[in-house]
């Protein structure tokens, strides 16, 4: 067997030759690690969706600039945490909760 060697696109990407699955530009990575990597992810952006999106309530009192600015933050990670939660899906994956 070949040893691994590093294609030099990030330390979770090793080329492995023919075993595994082959992505884009011939890598294939680690299954599992990427799966909870990727959940690792969407647990994060989540909650920071989760906090961002309870910001609009505590700054109601500051003025419309404000809530609008806040309302375009939270929006902003709801859609980074739909994203992933699209990727997750197309795995085949449950969302965690």
């Amino acid at each position: 067997m070949k040893k691994p060697a590093n294609c030099g696109l990030g330390a979770e990407n090793l080329c492995l030759g023919n075993n595994g699955p082959c992505l884009k530009y011939g890598i294939s990575v680690n299954q599992p690690i990427a799966h909870a990597e990727l959940i690792a992810s969407y647990k994060k952006v989540a909650a920071d969706a989760a906090k961002k999106a309870a910001l609009i309530l505590t700054s109601a009192s500051k003025g419309p600039g404000v809530i609008k600015s806040v309302s375009e933050t939270a929006a902003k990670a709801a859609r980074r945490r739909d994203v992933i939660a699209s990727k997750l899906a197309k795995l085949g994956m449950a969302l965690p909760e």
